[in-house]
């Protein structure tokens, strides 16, 4: 699927120093079909059943999923704080492949800087998610996400964030 010129410059320009920014690199096997995985991911109702970690919820979810559509998600943390991020989506193949960018945002999808944000550390002002969807046959199915542009000192706790909402997510898909 080509996207338009806009979508395409948008993702070649991308690229972040490992260094700086080492990949966030997180996968996870579920006995779920790929299909029930991949409507978790796109269907705004049940995003909000398992988006952030554990002790976080997801108040919020608009969800466009097509390539140059858009995203808002919120996490609301146990001490009743609310943070957004979403994106626009770059390439979509459906039960296979969702790359879109990642910012933080305000509560109207305006995006914010990760200092505004109250981030700590030197944050890109745009990453990079790249998720792919994988069958195992026999209704089993794997996630791989690469996420870019997560600062050094944040990487681990990044890590820890993903593993815990894959863990709610996996309850959600095997469980339905």
């Amino acid at each position: 699927m080509q996207l338009p010129t806009s979508q395409n410059n948008q993702r070649t320009k991308l690229t972040f120093d490992t260094v700086k920014f080492p990949q966030v690199d997180v996968s996870r096997k579920f006995n779920a079909p790929v299909e029930r995985v991949w409507k978790a991911w796109t269907n705004p109702e049940l995003i909000k059943q398992w988006w952030g970690p554990e002790t976080y919820s997801c108040p919020t979810a608009s969800l466009d999923v097509r390539p140059g559509g858009k995203s808002l998600l919120a996490m609301k943390g146990p001490d009743g704080q609310v943070q957004y991020s979403g994106g626009t989506y770059l390439e979509v193949i459906p039960n296979k492949k969702i790359v879109s960018t990642d910012q933080f945002m305000d509560k109207d999808g305006k995006a914010i800087s990760p200092k505004d944000a109250g981030m700590p550390g030197e944050w890109a002002e745009v990453m990079k998610v790249n998720i792919e969807f994988k069958s195992l046959g026999d209704d089993q199915s794997e996630i791989h996400i690469v996420h870019d542009g997560i600062p050094k000192d944040q990487h681990d706790d990044c890590v820890k964030g993903w593993t815990s909402s894959l863990m709610k997510l996996q309850r959600l898909v095997e469980h339905s």
